[in-house]
């Protein structure tokens, strides 16, 4: 007894220490022997009763390329022994057909390093499925070149081509990858489907196409593109469901020889390097200035070619007798197309003398690939006149005596009742006698835009009925079977072209799926139905097959399954893929339902954006600064030096704050006085913009009602000068955007979705927005014609004409005084239509007045080399 006692204690201790006696190792599994070209192939690694203790790396093997594995674990049990693995999947393709052998290495693992034997395979051409076609048959790629004999740089198109057999379902998994050296290639485009004759056989095809540049010359072969490719070759079953069986491909196109000659010598000398096809555009504006006043020479390269290289415009020559403000290039690529774009530079000319000067000519010298030669593009030179500066009349009569006399036809804003002199408020602001400081700090404002009342209704309203109707929408689909009919009558056409095209005879399998799909196409809820219910079911839902003809399909296809020796013939395929073809299903739900509770809407949430976001103050490199220039009393340069960032960054408070400051020292007070207006409206919460603009109307004999209104101390004033009309017009669309959200939540929660607070925060939200649009609507109504987005400033006394000319004598005019808000209608030939606040219409020079939320623009107009007067 003692001795089957020990027996049995050995035998218990033999088998708990088993697992832990068994070795640990780390081996390739290898599913076959022989890999397929062109294929993605899993190479298993298996380690053994342990893990890696960090990341595997695999020896480098010529020709094999390992993607990113897969990591999974295997636990199981067998004699009360657990065994445990973790296995890495690694996608493989090799490059090339041959035989490939991975040498030993070693490997860290949780105990410790162990070394992984070697292993090799063969690599074959790949066939797709059971089919023992190669994957060339079915998926094939090309790539063709718009020419085989190119200039080095030269920009040429290119197509890839990805072609498919239609007897086999194909779609792409990843995008083409081309990589190929001494080439600069754009990135491949959105596909096109199109159709090719591939060896007398008509095949769907997606045609990407791009250009490329070759960087330097001689005869090469362009390696392949490669994309990868997803081809169903057949269906796993099971009890309940069906799924495609898919293999991947790794697909490579042809490899065309591409010859690239070099640039004819010698070059021109002034060649920069640019080939391809370029304009070069010069613009002047004005070209008639005083001394001080800036000049804009722009200078402008644009076509296709190898910008890439560093493109640069030719330099310009101007005389002494201009400060320059160094120009700074505006390089602009279009989108997803590298080798198309343009170069612009800005040259600011200040003059300092009076005369005529030419600036120019320019000439630019590239390499014309359609033509083969060397091209010289150049602008011809333009002439500039320089009028002496403006004298200064310190002791000039008031406007009020310059101004013409009023004629009686015309309604303008000059009563006496109107035109008085400003009396300031004491306790609105304090005005001091002399202009402040230059504004450091940089303040950019919204300017308005035309808007409508009907605009609140049209946000407030039109979101929330989208949302009632694509709520009813959704719920009128939910549950509807017709799609699943459809796609059962398109595979159940499918799979019947498929056998008829290979004139095989229907399996088993073959015969079980077509039964399948006759059940969801005519909804019948039983598994295995007779021939009578599949008639019923015909009959009932309609359709131009007769009932007797489904009902003898399915008598033969089941006689086919279960009766040994039957099959079916290739009749019974004609008329099963006939009547599947006539089959016609009608839509068995109503389009909208009629209960109430499916009109319940979605909730919706409205992003408010930015209509007109604020430009930012991107100038350009300056020679010298125009608060310097300031403090030392060069008041005619630093007007000069502000103009000219005026006219880039219209929208800037500070700058027009600092332009009304030198127009000021220079005792021009309406130009002064426009240039405040636009920063108070601009920036109204600024002390700097409310003490200048008071500063201003002080000196001016007229002051326009609008101004006026702004000006008195009223409760309605100090609550629009909260903000810009711009700020106003966006909070009157967001307290819209706020209504219409609290709508939406209201009605969700009226149809059962959502708890009941939803209702309150809704009608919270409809409150605030209604209060906020009628705030901002009132305040920006208190603006006036300031707050239009074409508003502008008379800064001299002019004429109001009726029609655009000063050498009709017969036409009705009407004196307009300095200091008068106009409204710019549409402008013509350097002339302006403007509208006055009491309601005159007619014609003014477009330089007497100056527009609050733009640049003023020269009298004359240059476009290219072309100039309109």
């Amino acid at each position: 007894m003692s001795a089957l006692r020990t027996i049995a204690l050995l035998t218990v201790l033999a088998a708990t220490l088993a697992p832990s006696a068994v070795a640990q190792r780390v081996f390739w599994n290898l599913e076959s022997q022989t890999l397929g070209m062109g294929k993605v192939n899993p190479l298993t690694l298996v380690f053994d009763e342990c893990s890696p203790s960090g990341a595997v790396e695999l020896p480098v093997v010529d020709d094999l390329d390992f993607g990113t594995p897969s990591i999974s674990t295997q636990t199981s049990m067998v004699n009360f022994r657990t065994s445990r693995r973790t296995i890495y999947t690694y996608p493989a393709q090799p490059r090339r057909r041959g035989s490939f052998t991975i040498p030993t290495f070693s490997v860290e693992t949780d105990k410790g390093p162990l070394v992984v034997s070697g292993t090799g395979f063969e690599v074959a051409d790949a066939s797709v499925g059971r089919t023992g076609l190669a994957i060339g048959d079915v998926v094939e790629s090309q790539l063709r070149p718009a020419r085989t004999t190119v200039w080095v740089g030269e920009v040429v198109e290119l197509e890839y081509l990805l072609v498919a057999s239609g007897r086999y379902q194909a779609s792409i998994s990843t995008e083409p990858e081309w990589r190929s050296p001494g080439i600069l290639v754009e990135a491949f485009g959105q596909p096109e489907r199109t159709e090719v004759v591939v060896r007398g056989e008509r095949r769907p095809a997606l045609r990407y196409r791009t250009r490329f540049i070759a960087s330097a010359p001689g005869r090469f072969t362009l390696e392949p593109v490669r994309q990868g490719v997803s081809v169903q070759t057949g269906e796993r079953s099971t009890f309940f469901f069906s799924q495609p069986r898919l293999e991947e491909f790794s697909i490579a196109s042809d490899q065309p020889e591409v010859e690239v000659k070099a640039l004819p010598t010698p070059a021109p000398a002034g060649f920069s390097g640019a080939i391809g096809s370029f304009e070069l555009e010069s613009t002047v504006v004005p070209e008639e200035a005083r001394v001080g006043e800036p000049i804009t020479w722009t200078l402008a390269m644009k076509g296709t070619g190898n910008w890439t290289s560093g493109l640069h415009l030719p330099q310009r020559e101007v005389a002494t007798d201009f400060e320059v403000v160094q120009p700074k290039s505006r390089e602009q690529i279009d989108e997803g197309r590298m080798f198309t774009g343009s170069v612009t530079e800005d040259a600011v000319l200040v003059p300092t003398r009076p005369g005529d000067y030419r600036l120019g000519p320019v000439a630019f010298s590239f390499f014309d690939t359609t033509q083969g030669r060397y091209v010289d593009a150049s602008v011809p030179a333009r002439t500039v006149r320089i009028l002496p500066a403006a004298a200064t009349r310190p002791g000039a009569a008031p406007l009020a005596q310059q101004t013409p006399e009023r004629d009686p036809l015309v309604t303008t804003p000059t009563d006496p009742e109107t035109a008085t002199r400003l009396e300031l408020p004491a306790d609105f602001l304090a005005v001091s006698d002399v202009p402040r400081d230059p504004v450091l700090d940089s303040v950019s404002g919204r300017a308005p835009f035309s808007l409508s009342p009907l605009w609140w209704l049209f946000v407030a309203f039109v979101p929330p009925a989208f949302a009632w109707i694509a709520y009813a929408w959704r719920e009128a689909h939910k549950g509807d079977p017709t799609p699943a009919r459809k796609r059962a009558r398109r595979e159940l056409a499918a799979a019947l072209e498929a056998v008829a095209a290979r004139g095989a005879t229907p399996d088993r399998e073959f015969l079980a799926q077509w039964r399948s799909l006759c059940i969801a196409l005519w909804r019948i809820p039983h598994a295995a139905p007779d021939s009578g219910t599949i008639a019923r079911a015909v009959e009932t839902l309609g359709g131009s097959s007769t009932p007797s003809v489904w009902a003898e399909l399915w008598l033969e296809s089941e006689d086919a399954l279960f009766r040994p020796g039957a099959t079916v013939d290739g009749a019974w395929i004609t008329r099963a893929l006939h009547a599947a073809r006539s089959a016609r299903i009608r839509r068995e739900r109503t389009m909208l339902p009629l209960r109430l509770r499916h009109w319940a809407p979605l909730a919706l949430a409205l992003v408010v954006v930015e209509i007109v976001s604020a430009p930012s103050a991107t100038a350009a490199a300056r020679t010298e600064d125009p608060v310097l220039a300031y403090r030392e009393g060069r008041y005619e340069h630093a007007r000069s030096l502000w103009h000219a960032q005026m006219v880039r960054t219209p929208r800037d408070a500070s700058i027009r704050t600092n332009l009304g400051i030198t127009h000021a020292q220079l005792e021009n007070w309406p130009q002064a006085a426009a240039h405040w207006t636009s920063a108070f409206l601009l920036a109204p919460r600024a002390e700097t913009s409310r003490a200048h603009l008071l500063l201003a109307l002080s000196h001016l004999d007229g002051v326009d009602p609008a101004l006026r209104r702004m000006t008195t101390p009223s409760l309605p004033t100090r609550v629009a000068t909260i903000a810009s009309p711009g700020t106003w017009q966006r909070i009157f669309l967001s307290g819209a955007a706020a209504a219409a959200l609290g709508l939406v939540l209201v009605l969700s929660n009226l149809y059962g979705r959502g708890p009941r607070r939803l209702r309150r925060t809704g009608v919270a939200c409809v409150a605030v927005g209604i209060a906020a649009s009628v705030v901002a609507m009132y305040s920006e109504h208190r603006y006036g014609d300031l707050a239009r987005p074409t508003a502008a400033l008379v800064v001299e006394p002019t004429l109001l004409r009726s029609i655009p000319t000063e050498l009709a004598e017969n036409q009705q005019t009407a004196p307009l005084p300095g200091g008068t808000v106009v409204v710019v209608e549409h402008s013509m030939l350097g002339w302006d239509r403007v509208v006055v606040s009491g309601g005159a219409k007619g014609w003014i020079r477009r330089e007497v007045a100056v527009p609050f939320y733009r640049a003023p623009r020269p009298p004359i107009e240059v476009v290219g080399e072309k100039t309109s007067v």
